[in-house]
């Protein structure tokens, strides 16, 4: 024999369940819509709303922007043909701060079959549903990054959210906060009440943290929950977009340096029989030089002839250093020595466009290579900085610092020629210049050889190709950036010694 549950008795379970039941009139299906009858404390858990301010009200108070009118469309639809449904809909809790919900709804007939009701079972998605379609359908780190933090911000109210990655072995944190980014320690990150951070370990090394930030009191329970689970869920789809990243790198690379060592064997060549033939031309110059009497005729043309083939000397230089056939003397050496040997060389030549100042860490620094070698590199930057100094429209004198320091490698550093420096310790040559700059396409090809921004006649495009054959042959690499607020900036790393 069964009895029927009291309403005492329903309204203990309805209390308890972690679903929302949410009970409404079931008229008028037009807007303003049935009105509430009734909703239980999981409702009011949800929805920040208490039972009576609710009650005597439309399920709109709930809606908002986020909502989907194609939803709304659905329910309406069902309503007015007396049909359950289920749908997906993002309400808006009493604070402003948006929820997703899936829900049944069902109509309710008393004894004679007519409709007096509707009762809808509603659970809350949010969890699962946040940032689904950012995480499934981004292409890009950037992209996944934007969308994460901008669902995050607005489900969780929080003012700024912080996507910050690091490699293991990796000492500091990248930290991306609106558009802008920073190196920061762990401790920094995890400081103060109102920060929460989330680190989700993933299998492609990739460390992932999620700080979020908010004006007022912490994250409460409910939205610290959200934050893991997104977390979770954006880390591992960072591992698989920067595993794809990194593939799309090594291709990259092995692409240029298969194309470099093809025009760098041609190069070489050329200028390895190149040299023979002008060996014997300045040699057959110098001894009619020396068999003809002085003269005001044949010194002139004598004098331009071997300044000539001393240009076709440095040309040949360039071409059998990207060529890497240059012989390298192998001996420890202060890089400060050098440094003040250029200054000294190069200012007499840039003082009319810029100044050169000069930083060297104490004690001097110390690598082991052929001093002419570094030499030539720094010549052909300060060159090229001066060159762009002198024919951009600013007044007054440019400047160009060089600043010499000891670093250290923590993780591999892979440059955009697929040369790879390992860990340890280095010596960094800095030269910062405040010209004009590169544009990102010209600092993208700079390094690659014969390219040039010049007109024809006016360079070979061997400039910066030869400076990071040189600095490639001593075990280091050259890298180029922006100075800011603008010109170039020029790094030159080193072994140390």
């Amino acid at each position: 024999m069964s009895t029927t549950p009291s309403f005492p008795l329903l309204e203990q379970v309805l209390a308890r369940v972690d679903d929302v039941v949410l009970i409404t009139e079931a008229e008028p299906s037009l807007r303003p819509g049935p009105r509430i009858v009734f909703v239980n404390a999981a409702f009011e858990r949800m929805t920040g709303y208490a039972a009576t301010e609710v009650i005597g009200q439309t399920p709109r108070v709930l809606q908002g922007e986020r909502t989907n009118p194609a939803m709304l469309y659905q329910l309406h639809t069902a309503l007015k043909a007396w049909k359950s449904t289920r749908v997906r809909l993002t309400n808006y809790r009493k604070n402003g701060v948006p929820f997703d919900v899936e829900f049944d709804i069902t109509p309710i007939a008393n004894e004679t079959g007519w409709y007096t009701h509707w009762v809808s079972i509603q659970r809350d998605i949010t969890h699962s549903n946040v940032a689904a379609t950012v995480i499934a359908e981004s292409q890009s780190l950037e992209e996944l990054r934007a969308g994460v933090c901008a669902e995050l911000r607005e489900y969780t109210g929080a003012w700024a959210v912080s996507w910050c990655t690091r490699l293991p072995g990796d000492r500091q944190w990248h930290v991306h906060t609106e558009g802008e980014m920073h190196i920061a320690n762990a401790e920094s990150l995890e400081t103060g009440n109102a920060v929460f951070v989330q680190r989700v370990p993933t299998t492609g090394g990739l460390l992932v943290k999620l700080a979020v930030r908010t004006s007022g009191a912490p994250l409460d329970e409910y939205s610290r929950e959200l934050v893991a689970a997104v977390a979770e869920r954006a880390a591992s789809a960072a591992d698989r977009l920067y595993a794809v990243m990194q593939r799309e790198r090594v291709e990259l690379a092995l692409r240029r340096a298969e194309k470099l060592e093809a025009i760098g064997r041609l190069a070489g060549g050329v200028a390895h029989d190149f040299n023979n033939l002008l060996t014997v031309v300045v040699g057959n110059v110098e001894y009619i030089k020396s068999v003809l009497p002085p003269s005001r005729d044949t010194d002139p043309f004598f004098a331009e002839t071997l300044r000539a083939t001393s240009r076709a000397r440095d040309l040949i230089q360039h071409l059998l250093s990207f060529g890497r056939r240059r012989q390298l003397t192998r001996q420890p050496f202060e890089v400060g020595t050098v440094i003040q040997a250029v200054e000294s060389l190069m200012t007499q030549q840039t003082s009319n466009a810029m100044r050169i100042t000069t930083a060297i860490e104490a004690p001097a620094p110390v690598v082991t290579g052929d001093p002419a070698m570094l030499e030539q590199v720094l010549i052909n930057v300060i060159s090229n900085a001066n060159e762009a100094i002198s024919k951009s429209a600013r007044r007054g004198l440019g400047e160009l610092r060089i600043i010499a320091s000891r670093t250290t490698l923590d993780t591999p550093l892979e440059d955009r020629m697929g040369t790879v420096l390992a860990p340890g310790r280095y010596v960094a040559i800095d030269l910062i210049d405040d010209g004009p700059g590169m544009s990102e396409e010209v600092r993208e090809r700079a390094i690659d050889p014969f390219y040039t921004t010049k007109s024809v006649g006016e360079g070979s495009g061997l400039g910066l190709s030869s400076a990071y054959g040189l600095v490639a042959i001593m075990g280091g690499t050259l890298l180029l950036d922006d100075a800011s607020p603008h010109g170039t900036w020029v790094r030159v790393l080193l072994p140390a010694s």
